[in-house]
Protein backbone atom coordinates (compact mmCIF):
# COMPACT_ATOMS: atom_id res chain seq x y z
CA UNK A 1 0.00 0.00 0.00
CA UNK A 2 2.82 2.38 1.06
CA UNK A 3 4.43 1.67 -2.25
CA UNK A 4 1.65 2.68 -4.34
CA UNK A 5 0.44 5.49 -2.49
CA UNK A 6 4.17 6.82 -2.64
CA UNK A 7 4.42 6.22 -6.55
CA UNK A 8 1.37 7.74 -7.23
CA UNK A 9 1.86 10.67 -5.54
CA UNK A 10 5.45 11.56 -7.10
CA UNK A 11 4.25 10.51 -10.34
CA UNK A 12 1.28 13.02 -9.82
CA UNK A 13 3.95 15.72 -8.86
CA UNK A 14 5.86 14.91 -12.14
CA UNK A 15 2.92 14.89 -14.24
CA UNK A 16 2.17 18.17 -13.05
CA UNK A 17 5.57 19.49 -13.11
CA UNK A 18 5.71 19.80 -9.67
CA UNK A 19 9.12 19.70 -7.53
CA UNK A 20 7.33 19.79 -4.09
CA UNK A 21 5.10 17.31 -2.56
CA UNK A 22 3.33 17.79 0.81
CA UNK A 23 1.82 15.09 3.06
CA UNK A 24 -0.15 15.54 6.34
CA UNK A 25 -2.64 14.35 8.54
CA UNK A 26 -2.62 10.76 9.77
CA UNK A 27 -1.41 8.72 7.30
CA UNK A 28 1.69 10.92 6.96
CA UNK A 29 2.93 9.38 10.64
CA UNK A 30 3.12 6.18 9.15
CA UNK A 31 6.90 5.06 9.07
CA UNK A 32 6.95 2.99 5.92
CA UNK A 33 5.10 5.48 4.08
CA UNK A 34 7.86 8.22 5.14
CA UNK A 35 10.46 5.72 4.17
CA UNK A 36 8.74 4.78 0.76
CA UNK A 37 7.88 8.93 -0.04
CA UNK A 38 11.42 10.22 1.14
CA UNK A 39 13.37 7.42 -1.07
CA UNK A 40 10.83 8.19 -3.75
CA UNK A 41 11.03 11.57 -3.93
CA UNK A 42 14.89 11.61 -3.94
CA UNK A 43 15.02 9.57 -6.89
CA UNK A 44 13.13 12.36 -8.77
CA UNK A 45 14.41 15.52 -7.28
CA UNK A 46 11.34 16.32 -5.52
CA UNK A 47 11.30 18.34 -2.33
CA UNK A 48 9.34 16.53 0.12
CA UNK A 49 7.60 18.06 3.52
CA UNK A 50 6.45 15.76 6.40
CA UNK A 51 5.69 17.38 9.72
CA UNK A 52 7.16 15.89 12.75
CA UNK A 53 5.63 13.22 13.83
CA UNK A 54 3.74 14.73 17.51
CA UNK A 55 1.61 17.07 14.35
CA UNK A 56 0.64 13.61 12.54
CA UNK A 57 -2.42 12.91 15.32
CA UNK A 58 -5.50 11.26 13.43
CA UNK A 59 -8.42 13.09 14.31
CA UNK A 60 -10.89 9.80 15.06
CA UNK A 61 -9.58 9.55 19.18
CA UNK A 62 -11.35 13.50 18.77
CA UNK A 63 -14.39 11.99 17.40
CA UNK A 64 -15.01 9.11 19.26
CA UNK A 65 -14.31 11.34 22.34
CA UNK A 66 -17.13 13.55 21.34
CA UNK A 67 -19.47 10.07 20.47
CA UNK A 68 -18.76 9.01 23.84
CA UNK A 69 -20.38 12.04 24.86
CA UNK A 70 -22.98 12.79 23.00
CA UNK A 71 -23.82 8.72 24.04
CA UNK A 72 -23.83 9.58 27.77
CA UNK A 73 -26.14 12.42 27.39
CA UNK A 74 -28.92 10.17 26.18
CA UNK A 75 -27.97 11.15 22.20
CA UNK A 76 -28.62 7.99 20.03
CA UNK A 77 -29.31 8.48 16.08
CA UNK A 78 -31.18 5.75 14.19
CA UNK A 79 -30.33 3.22 11.99
CA UNK A 80 -31.45 5.47 9.19
CA UNK A 81 -29.03 8.54 9.98
CA UNK A 82 -26.48 9.01 7.28
CA UNK A 83 -22.68 10.79 7.91
CA UNK A 84 -22.17 14.10 5.54
CA UNK A 85 -18.99 16.25 5.72
CA UNK A 86 -20.77 19.51 6.56
CA UNK A 87 -23.32 17.52 9.25
CA UNK A 88 -23.51 20.12 12.41
CA UNK A 89 -21.97 19.15 15.84
CA UNK A 90 -23.85 21.83 17.59
CA UNK A 91 -27.45 21.01 16.59
CA UNK A 92 -27.17 17.03 16.02
CA UNK A 93 -30.78 15.57 13.74
CA UNK A 94 -31.17 13.06 15.74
Amino acid sequence: VCDVLSSKATDAACLFGEKKLVVAGGVSANSFLRERLERDCKKRDISLYLPELKYCGDNAAMIAAHGYFEYKAGKIAGPDLNAYANMSIEEPTF
